[in-house]
């Protein structure tokens, strides 16, 4: 029997495999001088109190995004509920806008909540205080586009008819109402989805969360 003789590198193609990592970047801060400019001329020439568009007449379409987090607690003698949620509010704002370019490459900026216009909200059915979103804490991000990011959230405590025919197998249908405090020719409120957000939710260990829905009215 004939020797079979030994591989050698010769007797296999070298293969080698590229791996390629694509890193995509956005710069934040830019020349000190120029963000410095850039702020200047978005905040400090124009009204705060008037929504920004270039033809006011017509309603400004602000996206509400509900994230829910976890349902606290169920009072059905009182008839309340408790949520942790946070809401993202988006909207256009048609003039505050810029061309990176021309600063530095910054395409996004961070105002206060006070440094420019914001839709006025409440929450209709709160068992507290309504103004929920008055503190001037939340996040707010503008882009270089005017795609302005506004994201307050807060422990809500939220009044809720309840039927007890069926305690304590019962099942129970609250809501959270967020309402405009504009006139309808200022603000038009549109759901960015069609159900709550719970991809970071907590289950209740005492209640299960069948569904959600988000609906304008």
């Amino acid at each position: 029997m004939a020797k079979q003789p030994k591989h050698s590198l010769a007797t296999f193609p070298l293969i080698v495999t590229w791996v390629v990592l694509t890193v995509v970047v956005m710069k934040v801060h830019g020349d000190f001088n120029q963000t410095k400019e850039l702020y200047r001329q978005l905040f400090s020439d124009t009204d705060n109190r008037i929504h920004p568009s270039l033809n006011t007449s017509v309603p400004k379409d602000v996206f509400v995004q509900v994230n829910l987090l976890s349902l606290r607690e169920i009072v059905e003698r009182e008839q309340y509920f408790v949520i942790n949620a946070w809401i993202e509010i988006t909207w256009k704002d048609e003039i505050r806008s810029w061309d990176p370019s021309q600063y530095d490459g910054v395409r996004v900026v961070y105002p206060g909540p006070t440094d420019m216009w914001k839709p006025r909200l409440i929450v209709s059915n709160s068992v507290d205080k309504r103004d929920l979103f008055e503190d001037d804490y939340a996040p707010f991000s503008l882009f270089w586009d005017g795609s302005a990011y506004w994201l307050p959230g807060t422990v809500f405590a939220l009044s809720c008819t309840m039927d007890m025919t069926y305690f304590p197998l019962d099942r129970q249908s609250c809501s959270l109402l967020v309402l405009a405090q504009q006139f309808a020719l200022d603000v038009n409120l549109i759901p960015a989805l069609p159900t709550a957000n719970t991809a970071g939710y907590s289950q209740n260990g005492e209640w299960h969360l069948d569904s959600t829905s988000v609906t304008p009215r």
